[in-house]
C-alpha cells in the first residue's frame, strides 16, 4: 500500500543492471528492487510512503515493513499459530480482540496511539522506519532501518539556492501522477509554499480545496484568497459555522 516517488530513477538503475519491465507501475519496480538489493537492504533506496508485506519462501520468513515517517499504517496481531496483518486496524474487528482501555483513552485524547501498542490487546503497529521479520515459529526480529532523530544530528548548512533546488526536486517527484491532483490549501506556510511551487511546475491551473471556519480569528479566508489569486489556484471553499465545525470535530 502506498507510493514510491523515486520509482522512475530506480527503474533506470535496474534496467542498466539487466532487469526487464512489463509495466510502468511502481509496484513492479519495488518487486525488482527487493530482488536486486535484498529484502534487508532495499528500503534504503526508497523515497515514498508505503506499507509492505513480503514473504521469502526459501527461508519461510514474513517481512512487515513501514515507511520511514510512518505515513502509511501497518498493523498485525497474533492468534494461536496465525499472524494477521492489515493496513487498517478495523480489518481485525471480526477476530474478537479484547480492548486495551488505556490505549483507547490515549487515542481519544491525542487522535493516535504512541508506540506500537494499539486500542486492541496483543495487536501492534509496525513503527515508522521499522521492518519486522517473522519466522515460521512466529519468532519476531525487529529492525529499525531509519530513525528520524538521526537526521537532526547531521550538521549541514544550506544556502537558499540549495534549499530552493531541493524543494523543486522533491515536489516534482511527489507530484508524479497518472491522474489529476489537487491541493488541500489552508493558507498556512506549508500548503502555501507547496501550492506556489506546484503552480510554477504545472502548465495548467491547479485545483485546490480550502476548509473555512466562518468565525473571527479562525477564518483564514483572506490568506487563502490572496495567495490563490496570485498563483492562479482554482479553489473550492468548504465553509463551516463555528457550531457545525465543533460538532463535526467531536
Amino acid at each position: 500500500n502506498g507510493e514510491i516517488y523515486n520509482y522512475k530513477e530506480l527503474k533506470k538503475e535496474l534496467e542498466i543492471s539487466g532487469y526487464d519491465f512489463k509495466t510502468s507501475s511502481d509496484t513492479e519496480v519495488l518487486y525488482n528492487c527487493i530482488l536486486h538489493f535484498g529484502i534487508e537492504r532495499f528500503t534504503s533506496h526508497l523515497i515514498g510512503m508505503f506499507a509492505i508485506v513480503c514473504y521469502r519462501p526459501i527461508t519461510k520468513e514474513l517481512f512487515l515493513i513501514r515507511d520511514q515517517l510512518g505515513i502509511k499504517p501497518l498493523y498485525f496481531t497474533e492468534i494461536g499459530s496465525y499472524i494477521f496483518f492489515s493496513s487498517e486496524i478495523k480489518a481485525f474487528k471480526y477476530l474478537k480482540l479484547k480492548l486495551n482501555k488505556n490505549k483507547i483513552i490515549e487515542y481519544l485524547s491525542l487522535g493516535t496511539n504512541i508506540g506500537a501498542d494499539t486500542i486492541y490487546k496483543n495487536t501492534f503497529s509496525v513503527l515508522p522506519g521499522q521492518s519486522i521479520k517473522i519466522s515460521l515459529n512466529l519468532k519476531k526480529e525487529k529492525i529499525s532501518y531509519f530513525k528520524l532523530i538521526d537526521t537532526f544530528q547531521k550538521s549541514k548548512t544550506f544556502n537558499h539556492h540549495e534549499l530552493f533546488d531541493l524543494l523543486v526536486k522533491t515536489i516534482k517527484m511527489h507530484t508524479r501522477s497518472d491522474v489529476k491532483y489537487g491541493c488541500q490549501f489552508s493558507g498556512g506556510l506549508d500548503s502555501s509554499l507547496i501550492a506556489s511551487f506546484v503552480s510554477r511546475l504545472e502548465s495548467e491551473k491547479i485545483k485546490g480545496f480550502s476548509v473555512l471556519v466562518n468565525h473571527g480569528l479562525l477564518n483564514e479566508n483572506k490568506y487563502q484568497k490572496s495567495l490563490s489569486q496570485k498563483i492562479g489556484l482554482e479553489r473550492t471553499e468548504i465553509i463551516f459555522g463555528i457550531e457545525e465545525f465543533v460538532n463535526k470535530s467531536l
